[in-house]
């Protein structure tokens, strides 16, 4: 696999996560199947690509890594809220929460927990705060069956202890952990892998079976002790990586290079961050139409759409921001 098609099938799996992301949050709310489904791929599809792209070796210290991903991250992630921030204090605080201190967004965001505004990005301070750790763990735990054995433990930290108010997302963080770790420290491996597609068709089949195994056990409510539940989630979700992986490399090396997924994929931090104003204009548009609430209910073809619609129309402002405010997004003008 040279360089150019690893980067192909990368752009198309982090385009169709984004394209899931933003389908999950569009109206109607799925079935309870399909909503699972998509709840045990969207994320850790997220985080095991985030981890197939980093490279320790180019980050000598954790400052100065803590450096560069603060400006890819952490730049964007309080740039977007100051913009969003302004509009709330004149808009949203007044007509859609009303009663609520105007410094309670500020305090969420830094605490990395955002609520009232820009919910979303969570993602960002979640992700910012694992690579971190992400970081400080694989210099500090050398054995890789040591490191491997710890990963694939963390996500049942929460199990036990109670994160779910943690700062910047640690209950998250613990939940993708292995995700992002596994795909960092076996990226060789998995590169090689995807390579063999025809030899790995089996096995992907095989995992796919299993993940449809589980999405059914899950959505059936049959299993209720929370130890059991993360263990189901967490398999299920490495078993749908991989055949998705396979599938995606296959069109990719069909299809070669797709611009609008290159350059959305590259940018999805502004689709992540602006997506759900784009539901709320259309939803806004519907009631002043005349049409009831319950317009979207049962309505999963529009549902599409509108995800389809909404990415989109991100072409746009990724645009302008590119163009006329690269600094949101940590970059510097282009001259």
């Amino acid at each position: 696999m040279n360089q150019s098609q690893r980067y192909n099938w990368i752009d198309y799996a982090k385009f169709l996560s984004i394209f899931f992301v933003v389908y999950f949050h569009c109206p109607p709310l799925l079935p309870k199947i399909p909503a699972t489904s998509l709840s045990l791929f969207r994320m850790s599809c997220f985080f095991f690509l985030s981890g197939l792209l980093f490279n320790i070796s180019k980050y000598p210290s954790v400052w100065s890594f803590a450096k560069h991903r603060s400006k890819q991250l952490l730049i964007p992630y309080f740039s977007f809220f100051a913009a969003l921030y302004v509009y709330w204090l004149l808009w949203g605080h007044k007509h859609d929460t009303p009663g609520i201190p105007f410094y309670r967004p500020l305090f969420e965001y830094i605490y990395g927990r955002p609520g009232l505004i820009d919910e979303p990005l969570w993602f960002v301070s979640c992700l910012f705060a694992l690579q971190m750790l992400f970081y400080l763990f694989i210099k500090t735990v050398k054995n890789r069956f040591a490191a491997i054995i710890i990963l694939l433990a963390i996500p049942f930290l929460p199990v036990f202890v109670d994160l779910s108010n943690a700062p910047w997302m640690l209950d998250s963080v613990c939940i993708y952990f292995p995700f992002y770790g596994i795909a960092s420290m076996y990226r060789k491996e998995i590169m090689q892998q995807l390579g063999k597609q025809k030899i790995q068709l089996l096995y992907g089949t095989i995992l796919l079976f299993i993940y449809i195994s589980i999405v059914y056990l899950l959505s059936s409510e049959a299993v209720h002790h929370a130890f059991l539940i993360t263990g189901l989630r967490m398999m299920g979700s490495f078993c749908i990586i991989f055949p998705f992986l396979l599938i995606i490399k296959y069109l990719a090396d069909s299809w070669g290079e797709i611009v609008v997924a290159k350059y959305i994929s590259t940018n999805a931090i502004v689709v992540l961050a602006l997506h759900t104003y784009v539901i709320i204009i259309i939803t806004a548009i519907i009631a002043l139409l005349g049409y009831p609430s319950t317009f979207f209910e049962g309505k999963y073809w529009l549902k599409f759409f509108i995800a389809v619609f909404n990415v989109l129309v991100m072409v746009i402002p990724i645009y302008l921001i590119n163009q006329y405010f690269p600094f949101i997004l940590g970059k510097t003008k282009n001259r």
